[in-house]
């Protein structure tokens, strides 16, 4: 019987080396992680909002589980998903936890920020909830599962703000309050080698392109002592520079710059991901079947 991939989260937190996770923002940059032998993949508010063409403050629950399901459905790694606020108070989170787990996602992070998610986010205003409010949104998600593997992140925004202490102290009261991980932001190489020290649960380091936070190896993580490192924006980042290249250059010089058989190559993969193997299997057999009954 397949393991379930919070199951399989699980035993991949029991081991002690780091797991490192890159975020994609569809089925096929996940299939193509996964093909890359990452053990799981992080879908992002950010790389959601930017695929579905309208911006991460503007995603709704019904947003992310579509996407979830096409991923889940495509992929045999854990998926680890950005749930922002819960998409509201208590009440909300719960169906937001439950509606996760029935779209096949092995976590999800919620964080302390206000809902309605603000904008003011992108440019490093975060308007923050009270901890303790925190505190009862993470006991009410924690409950709300019916399958007991499913990993809650808990993500504090507030060291920028109100400082590495504060940060750690908020982190620790979420991870009292039922989470099972913790997602921190320290502002400098000094507050992100010491926060696993002081979190007392399994710590989540982002490496975030054009972030203001430092960016570490997954060498100097595992040695701080992370259990997680991601890189949120990389399938999305990477997608828009190769594309911005390619439209430029087939606009300025008609004709494209890439390799033929590279093309070729990656294209086959993705119809391999994509099931078209199979596919003309079912068709040929099928053609082959009516071919022999009008020749009897």
């Amino acid at each position: 019987m397949k393991k379930r991939m919070t199951t399989v989260l699980r035993e991949l937190m029991a081991q002690d080396k780091i797991i490192v996770h890159p975020g994609i923002h569809d089925a096929i940059s996940a299939q193509l992680a996964e093909n890359a032998g990452f053990p799981m993949v992080a879908l992002g508010g950010t790389a959601l909002g930017l695929q579905l063409g309208f911006g991460e403050p503007r995603l709704c629950l019904e947003d992310l589980l579509t996407v979830c399901r096409y991923i889940t459905a495509a992929i045999d790694v854990p998926l680890k998903v950005d749930a922002g606020p819960g998409f509201g108070d208590t009440v909300q989170i719960q169906r937001t936890i439950l509606e996760l787990e029935r779209a096949g996602v092995a976590s999800c992070h919620l964080e302390d920020c206000v809902f309605p998610h603000r904008a003011t986010h992108c440019i490093g205003v975060d308007p923050l909830i009270d901890p303790d409010e925190m505190c009862e949104k993470i006991k009410v998600a924690a409950t709300a599962r019916n399958d007991k593997d499913f990993v809650i992140v808990a993500r504090t925004n507030s060291m920028k703000e109100f400082g590495f202490e504060e940060g750690v102290r908020r982190i620790n009261m979420y991870l009292d309050a039922g989470a099972d991980a913790a997602y921190v932001f320290p502002n400098n190489m000094e507050e992100a080698e010491r926060a696993p020290k002081l979190v007392n649960g399994p710590c989540c380091f982002n490496n975030s392109e054009g972030g203001t936070m430092p960016n570490l190896t997954v060498e100097q993580a595992q040695n701080f002592g992370y259990k997680f490192i991601t890189y949120p924006g990389m399938s999305i980042t990477l997608m828009g520079i190769a594309l911005k290249k390619g439209f430029d250059y087939l606009m300025a010089n008609g004709q494209t710059d890439f390799d033929v058989n590279a093309g070729g190559d990656i294209i086959n993969l993705m119809r391999k991901f994509g099931g078209t193997p199979e596919m003309c299997d079912l068709e040929l057999a099928k053609d082959a079947r009516e071919a022999a009954r009008k020749n009897k």
